[in-house]
């Protein structure tokens, strides 16, 4: 045999010897096993180098680059979480991410390896670099949102025309000059999981439309076949001050609204009393806020390049945005929905109207009252809105008069359908009138909302279509009146997992203690597939051992959520203790157990609690200083990130200093208390510089005067009320905080 032949044997042999000993990649690929991360879902994955016993000889053509590329995007699988339905999008999102650093391997390499790796849409996006570079100067036909934490983006963007666009596709470049291209389906959001490489730590986005042909689409003039609504009834009135003085402005009709003197849960609309007949007669020619018109943009010349601006975002911690006013008008009783990382939806009682206040452009064009002012109804208090991701319908609820009524939105608040299912009490039997009052508002089955209102010494659940249709009803408490009965509900709240068929409603309540003692305490409902009804009402502080149920402090105010991973729902609630002058306000967390379908808390559940003469969730709060803590509400992002936010802050004779906190909660977070798992993630943060209003409580526990909100993404929304005067006493504008 000839040298030259010896050679080749030898190289032939060590090649062998090299795929049966394996490659450091190949083996890596093997262990991080992507089908055992699909959980409950639906979805089809292949190995991520192909078979193992041929993976050694096909990366064998792969340069060291290739094979550290590959290496990053096997960081990446081995980070992915386990995949449930309510994650599916996300999930699938994240593993097409991973695999974005394909996208820079050699041509031999890609050729060895065989492995098509999936993207976030099947089609064939254009060439790589090929794409438009982003317009900045106005011209652009679609705008663009994104955002970034510590391990993913979010993108999401409005269209300003409408146009032929049949696939997107987000182009990152990053400061070292690498282009990538991601396509991406038809719709205005997404969001992923980063890949673990330097690549994509930050970069600068812009999206791009293509047409069925791979053509950068444009916008159409015409706008398309405008939708021909019927409006309904010809309208009398815009503002309440259009009709007569013993006449409300109802939907745009002058009607009578009947009311109860002295029952604080019977409204009139601002400027108007319970007279004569329990009747709203006008006192004064305050015809409450006129809703500025939008401005007509003209006669468009140009059809829109479906190219967006472009946007810089970089992995980190969140930071808070900073404060924007939302309009420009006071506000009282606010309530917040986040859509999307682009769009979001304020609520607000101002000038004696129902009014909302759509984004978007992630509220930075809050400030224009022209911009984004809605009348969700000329009348209307204690308004509470809801989203509806099945069918994409936004709801509102709210007291009018003796009745709550519940109008939809098609299109994220900018306009309400007509019409409006009234929840009427009737007039009764004779005597005291029945009233229906305070409401609560969540997203249930095939596209509903689920509402639950008080109903004198009830509380009962409707469903609602979203035709403005009642399908169902229920109760879910009646009062009892036997010696430690429960009476007299009011302030709910909901929570609800639609798929699993789990409702939690938390409310304010009067128990009735030996002697004839009353104490307002807070207690729940609960429901699933498997209790039939709803269950009588629980402590949210239940009796253990030789501890009762419930406390001697007042409490009010409650707020719940449910977390979309593990199911469990944690509620939250404002405490007035201490006594005398003494007295301070403080938040209190309850963590619900499926198992025994109980509540459970403890002192360490308290964001003013303190160890070693340490506050551990606010350390800025010093031991000698007074402050108060209220206004919970909470909020849960989809991947199971949950957020309690409260308004606390010092007070003192001379008034109070408060403003907008948040902390996170971990159902798994170890107590410092050694009481198990469960706790806050210290410490709170502050959402905003700016004071927030001191609602002047008395002998209660003090008001809401904010609320949060998560998007489908990653985002929190924040809202509250800006204290004026010289301790914050008197309520301003309503102000936005984002985070990130």
């Amino acid at each position: 045999m000839k040298p030259t032949s010896q050679v080749l044997v030898f190289a032939a042999t060590l090649v062998a010897l090299l795929s049966a000993c394996g490659n450091p990649v190949c083996d890596r690929a093997a262990k991080v096993d992507v089908s055992m991360k699909v959980g409950s879902c639906t979805i089809s994955v292949e190995p991520t180098l192909g078979a193992k016993d041929t993976c050694a000889s096909r990366i064998g053509p792969c340069p060291q680059a290739d094979q550290d590329a590959l290496g990053n995007t096997i960081d990446c699988l081995e980070k992915l979480p386990s995949c449930t339905p309510d994650t599916q999008q996300f999930w699938e999102n994240s593993r097409a991410s991973c695999y974005s650093r394909f996208s820079s391997l050699s041509a031999a390499c890609v050729n060895s390896l065989k492995v098509t790796p999936p993207v976030f849409d099947a089609g064939t996006p254009p060439d790589p670099d090929a794409g438009p570079r982003p317009l900045d100067d106005g011209k652009n036909g679609v705008e663009l949102v994104v955002v970034a934490n510590e391990t993913q983006f979010a993108f999401a963007w409005t269209t300003l025309q409408a146009n032929t666009t049949a696939s997107w596709m987000i182009v990152d470049k990053d400061d070292g000059g690498h282009q990538i291209e991601r396509s991406v389906e038809p719709g205005t959001a997404i969001d992923f999981l980063a890949p673990d490489d330097a690549g994509l730590v930050s970069g600068r986005f812009h999206l791009v439309g293509y047409d069925v042909d791979h053509a950068v689409a444009h916008g159409l003039l015409d706008g398309g076949t405008p939708v021909v609504v019927d409006a309904g009834n010809v309208p009398q009135c815009n503002k309440s001050f259009d009709c007569d003085v013993d006449r409300v402005c109802d939907l745009n009709q002058c009607k009578v609204q009947t009311c109860q003197p002295g029952n604080p849960n019977s409204t009139c609309p601002a400027g108007y009393t319970c007279g004569g007949g329990a009747t709203c007669q006008r006192m004064g020619s305050d015809g409450g806020l006129v809703i500025p018109v939008k401005p007509d943009a003209g006669m468009q010349t140009a059809p829109l390049v479906m190219v967006s601006n472009s946007m810089w975002a970089t992995l980190g911690t969140p930071q808070f945005s900073m404060a924007t006013n939302v309009g420009g008008f006071t506000a009282r009783r606010l309530d917040v929905v986040g859509f999307d990382t682009a769009r979001v939806f304020v609520s607000a009682e101002q000038e004696g109207n129902a009014i909302g206040h759509p984004s978007f452009r992630r509220g930075r064009d809050f400030p224009d009252d022209a911009l984004t002012t809605t009348a969700i109804d000329s009348l209307g208090t204690r308004i509470h809105v809801t989203y509806n991701r099945d069918n994409k319908v936004l709801f509102a609820c709210y007291t009018v008069g003796r009745a709550v009524r519940v109008r939809a939105s098609n299109d994220f608040g900018q306009t309400w359908v007509n019409g409006a299912a009234d929840i009427d009490p009737g007039e009764g039997d004779g005597g005291m009138l029945p009233t229906i009052g305070d409401c609560a508002i969540a997203p249930w089955k095939n596209g509903t909302a689920m509402v639950v209102t008080v109903d004198d010494d009830a509380l009962k659940v409707r469903t609602v279509t979203s035709a403005l249709s009642i399908a169902s009803t229920d109760i879910a408490m009646i009062s009892n009146t036997a010696d430690g009965g429960i009476q007299t509900p009011s302030r709910p709240a909901i929570a609800t997992s639609p798929a699993d068929g789990i409702v939690h409603i938390t409310f304010t309540a009067n128990r009735y203690l030996s002697g004839g003692t009353i104490d307002p305490d807070v207690f729940s409902v609960y429901r699933d597939g498997t209790t039939g009804g709803f269950t009588q009402p629980l402590y949210l502080k239940p009796g253990f051992g030789a501890v009762a149920a419930g406390t001697p402090f007042k409490q009010d105010n409650t707020a719940v959520t449910i977390d979309p991973i593990s199911k469990r729902a944690v509620a939250a609630y404002t405490s007035l203790e201490g006594s005398g002058t003494d007295n301070f306000n403080t938040v209190r967390v309850s963590m619900w157990f499926p198992a025994s379908k109980s509540w459970g808390t403890g002192p360490d559940l308290d964001v003013l609690y303190k160890m070693t003469n340490t506050h551990l969730v606010v350390p800025t709060k010093r031991p000698e200083d007074k402050w108060d803590i209220f206004s919970p509400s909470l909020a849960v992002t989809p991947a199971g990130k949950m957020y309690l936010s409260v308004v606390g802050g010092k007070k003192d004779a001379l008034g109070a200093d408060y403003r907008m906190l948040i902390v996170p909660f971990d159902l798994d977070g170890v107590s410092p208390a050694g009481t198990g798992r469960g706790w806050f993630v210290p410490p709170a943060k502050e959402m905003s510089s700016i004071r927030v209003l001191d609602p002047r409580s008395g002998a209660g526990p003090a008001a809401n005067v904010s609320a949060i909100a998560a998007d489908a993404q990653l985002s929190i929304y924040g809202t509250f009320i800006e204290g004026l005067g010289n301790a914050g006493e008197t309520g301003g504008r309503a102000q936005f905080v984002t985070y990130p």
